[in-house]
């Protein structure tokens, strides 16, 4: 959704009122473009083909020929890389819950603003306003 929203900020920015008439272009570009996560475009995944370029009737003649993926290669490499991508973000929010404890100094810079520190090392995280701040308990 974040994408989506994204797409239609940048080419619905002058006119609001006819967002509908962007919409058939913003669906071929959502669904044409490879995504982080599977390394596939939702094209690709469902019909197996490189999704179509207005360019590729010019540059393919000039290209090698590449041997395009079974439909259930895709698949499998699509789902191994959306493993690999949820196994990374559970390990980065493993290491998050390693970093030490921050204190909020006495001093603020301003009303909503906080100086987090390190307990241990007096280290100064950095200056962090209120709305962006979470209670958090350390249970040992």
């Amino acid at each position: 959704m974040k994408e989506l929203s994204r797409l239609f900020r940048a080419y619905c920015h002058d006119s609001h009122t006819n967002w509908y008439s962007i919409l058939p272009n913003i669906e071929l570009l959502f669904n044409v473009t490879p995504h982080l996560s599977t390394g596939f475009s939702p094209y690709e995944i469902i019909s197996g083909k490189n999704p179509p370029n207005a360019l590729t009737n010019l540059i393919e003649p000039l290209l090698p020929a590449v041997a395009a993926k079974p439909l259930q290669q895709i698949h499998s490499e699509a789902l191994s890389n959306l493993r690999r991508a949820a196994n990374q973000r559970k390990n980065s929010k493993r290491n998050l819950r390693r970093i030490p404890s921050v204190r909020l100094c006495p001093d603020k810079p301003h009303p909503n603003v906080y100086t987090l520190k390190d307990p241990v090392s007096n280290f100064i995280r950095g200056n962090h306003n209120i709305t962006n701040l979470k209670l958090y308990s350390y249970r040992h």
